[in-house]
This record gives C-alpha cells, sequence and structure tokens, in this order.
C-alpha cells in the first residue's frame, strides 16, 4: 500500500504573506497606507517616496508590487518540502500499548485500526513528527466517524496511530483526516519556557505557574501525590483570557508540545506523553526525589490537517508485520 493518493506538501512558506493581496491592498494606499506600510515597510518605500508626484503613483505602486511577486516567487523556489505519506491503514488489530507489535484481534469491542505514515523533507525521512489524533474518516457513500486515537509513536520515522474509531463498511475507499505535528525541531519563537516551577510539594496555587503567549496563558497544574519517589503528573494549557477558544477559531487548531525538561540542579528529567487534545498535554515526568523545581519548555504550533484516501484492509496474522 506504498504510495496511496495520500501525499500532501507543507510549504515552509504557507505562512507568507500573499503578494497579489499585498497589491491589492496597496491599491487603496490612500486609506490603508499607514498600517500596511507597517507590515510592508522596505518594499512601500517606493510608494511613499512618489506620493508628493500624483502623475507618478499608479506607476510606482505597480512596479512596487511587481517586485513584490518576483521576491515572494524567488523565495519559495527556495523552499523544501515536507511530504506526509500513509503507508498502511489495518482493521481488527489488538492492543499492544508498549511495544507495538502488529497481531490480529476480532474479539467485539476489543479490536483497534491501526494507520502508519512517514515525513519526508527533500527526500529525506524525519524522525521529529507525530499523527496524535485521526479527527474523522468518510467514505464514498458519505458514512462517516470520528477517528479518535491519541495512541500514538514514531520509530525511527515510523508514524503510528491505533484508533478505535467505528469501522466503515469493509471494502469502500475510506477519507481520512488526520492532524500532524512536530516532538521537536520547533523554530525560536515557538518555543516558550516556564523557569522555576515549583514541584507539588511546594506549589502554594493552582496554577502553579503562568506564562502569557500573545493574548493568551499557557497553565501549569500538578496532580498531587503521596511520595517524592513516586512520578510527577501534570496538565498543561493555553487558555484565551476569558473561557475558551470557540469553534473555527484559528486558535482552535494549535498543538502544545513538551520539549524538555530540567530540574533546578540542571538533570535532564525523562518524561512521557500521557494524553491531551489541542492547546493542552498531560505529561509524566520522573524526577530525582531532591527536585524542588523544573524547568519546562513547551512548543507551540498550529497543527497540520492533512487528508488521506485509502482501501483499508482487514489484518491477518498471517501477514508480515509492518
Amino acid at each position: 500500500m506504498q504510495g496511496i493518493n495520500g501525499i500532501h506538501t507543507v510549504s515552509l512558506s504557507d505562512h507568507n504573506h500573499d503578494a497579489v493581496a499585498d497589491c491589492d491592498k496597496i491599491r487603496t494606499w490612500h486609506v490603508q497606507l499607514s498600517a500596511i506600510g507597517q507590515a510592508n515597510r522596505e518594499w512601500l518605500k517606493t510608494v511613499a517616496d512618489s506620493v508628493l508626484d500624483p502623475l507618478n503613483i499608479h506607476t510606482a505602486i505597480e512596479a512596487a508590487c511587481r517586485r513584490r511577486v518576483k521576491e515572494v516567487q524567488n523565495r519559495e523556489n527556495r523552499v523544501v518540502s515536507w511530504v506526509s505519506w500513509l503507508t498502511s491503514l489495518w482493521l481488527k488489530v489488538g492492543w499492544d500499548a508498549r511495544e507495538w507489535k502488529l497481531w490480529s484481534d476480532t474479539r467485539p469491542f476489543q479490536t483497534y485500526n491501526r494507520a502508519t505514515f512517514r515525513v519526508t523533507k527533500g527526500g529525506e525521512l524525519q524522525t521529529n513528527w507525530t499523527a496524535r489524533y485521526i479527527r474523522h474518516i468518510r467514505d464514498a457513500t458519505d458514512n462517516w466517524s470520528h477517528g479518535g486515537g491519541y495512541n500514538f509513536t514514531n520509530r525511527a520515522g515510523e508514524i503510528i496511530n491505533q484508533f478505535a474509531g467505528p469501522e466503515l463498511p469493509h471494502g469502500e475507499a475510506w477519507r481520512m483526516t488526520v492532524e500532524f505535528s512536530r516532538l521537536n525541531g520547533f523554530a525560536p519563537h515557538e518555543l516558550h519556557t516556564l523557569m522555576n516551577v515549583p514541584l507539588p510539594e511546594s506549589a502554594r496555587m493552582q496554577p502553579a505557574a503562568s506564562l502569557p503567549i500573545g493574548t493568551n496563558q499557557l497553565e501549569i497544574r500538578w496532580q498531587p501525590r503521596s511520595s517524592k519517589t513516586e512520578p510527577l503528573h501534570f496538565w498543561a494549557e493555553v487558555k484565551p483570557p476569558k473561557g475558551f477558544f470557540r469553534r473555527g477559531s484559528p486558535m482552535s487548531d494549535y498543538r502544545l508540545t513538551l520539549v524538555r525538561a530540567t530540574d533546578n540542579l540542571g538533570r535532564s528529567v525523562p518524561f512521557e506523553n500521557h494524553g491531551g487534545g489541542l492547546n493542552t498535554t498531560a505529561e509524566k515526568l520522573s524526577a530525582p526525589p531532591d527536585a524542588v523545581s523544573l524547568d519546562l519548555v513547551f512548543g507551540y504550533e498550529p497543527i497540520r490537517l492533512i487528508m488521506f484516501q485509502v482501501r483499508p484492509e482487514v489484518y491477518r496474522t498471517a501477514k508480515t508485520s509492518r
């Protein structure tokens, strides 16, 4: 099932300004010159310099627009893109959270579906991506189901998600929408650090620590433990100033990921994801008993929603595991 109609490119330039749209805005310069000038200060200089000569305004605008479009096109030509592949989709698979062995299980209410993926960049396999959630599945006759599945791993570039969403009729091709995000490799502006977070024994309030991210707030809440030798558990969440992110808000499709944990003596603290959702994450940490605080580094980025089309197969134990 290699190369199933599931190729999707995510370009590094996805968030760049649209040059043509910028030009349309500039053509209303007499209303919007100040606001747009802040975002496009350098290339608007030609326009601003020509304001004193009304006969040259339109010529200057068109010339600036042409240069802007050419600059964006040249930059995009140098971009190396990510490509995501769906490599298999098996039905009626048993559950093995530790070793992720592939085996058949036909017991009612005990079976799962397993999708595997890989992500490449410039033809090279990437190991820092994961598919945390299957958002929904749909077939050609418009049957649909929530996918589910915060059961995921990345094994040296093999991305696995095992989900228990209701199966659609067998024999039909499925259209799957999958949430992709990174485990590490974030840009500097996507990293956010909470310093000297007190452990639950000394944290006098909830949240134990917080940090502004734009107009939103990153908060940490510990779960209590009975002994310092026990693992630590916390929930981290990015929240708007009031209430929750509304459905459809651009911020509702962001992923929060713990990247690094260090204790007050500079020791690296192992951690393991224990679930979460959009804008939230639950983590289990194994801190030394003499640790009194932690520095926590999070990545915060928009998810990539990618759609695949594939015909699933019922897994048979006799088949070779992938």
